[in-house]
């Protein structure tokens, strides 16, 4: 899976049909099976988000 993150302020740019058509055939061609876009947009760290909950039930 692959997850797209962009700035908030970019988010309308990938309204287009035509790019989002595009981005998600080329991204499926690497093979990936699908394709995700965060519409909280771009946030450092997010990677580690729930990471701490993880942790904990390990304990």
């Amino acid at each position: 899976m692959v997850k797209i993150e962009v700035g908030v302020s970019e988010l309308s740019r990938l309204t287009s049909p035509d790019l989002l058509d595009n981005i998600n055939s080329d991204i499926k061609k690497l093979g990936f099976s699908s394709v995700t876009l965060d519409l909280g947009g771009y946030r450092p760290g997010s990677m580690n988000d729930g990471l701490a909950e993880l942790n904990d039930e390990k304990l």
